[in-house]
């Protein structure tokens, strides 16, 4: 049994319980800097307790989905009824649709942030800089996040092992 990242409580050996990231290694910069580069992925596996599972993964469906729905009852009538004043046309659910993914974003944005920086949630499931092997990989020259491609690369942001790397 593996112990939580999040929590620290032991783990079943559900596969569904555990938080899956991509890290890239970058192997080789192209000959003209910030042009782009080649990399490579891997693949880790975060164990994460059924509780913290649960947490991460229905948290913002709950906050998501009736911030939408009620941001989509309120523009549908402002278009129907205030705008467009000859009552519902098919038209006004296009800007109500997406003026209602705007604010969804936005609000919800706002709500995880102070739900993730209570001292009561826990870590963020993206807080993972010291998992074990996160931290391994990281020393040897993987990143967390894919570069950008215009990303200015240098030989020290190589893999260690890269053929490319000058060092």
């Amino acid at each position: 049994m593996d112990k939580c990242h999040y929590c620290g409580s032991y783990t079943t050996n559900s596969k569904d319980n555990y938080y899956e990231h991509t890290m890239y290694g970058v192997v080789k910069s192209h000959l003209i800097r910030g042009m782009g580069y080649t990399y490579i992925e891997k693949k880790i596996k975060i164990p994460r307790c059924e509780s913290c599972c649960n947490k991460h993964t229905n948290q913002f469906s709950m906050i998501e989905i009736p911030i939408f729905i009620i941001s989509f009852i309120i523009w549908i009538w402002v278009f129907t009824y205030k705008v467009g004043k000859d009552g519902f046309k098919f038209i006004s659910l296009i800007p109500s649709i997406g003026i209602s993914i705007v604010i969804t974003a936005i609000l919800s944005s706002v709500i995880r942030f102070f739900i993730s920086s209570s001292e009561k949630s826990g870590k963020q499931e993206s807080d993972i800089k010291r998992y074990k092997e996160v931290r391994e990989l990281t020393a040897f020259g993987w990143k967390i996040n894919k570069p950008a491609k215009s990303e200015y690369i240098t030989d020290k942001d190589l893999l260690k092992d890269s053929p490319y790397r000058k060092d």
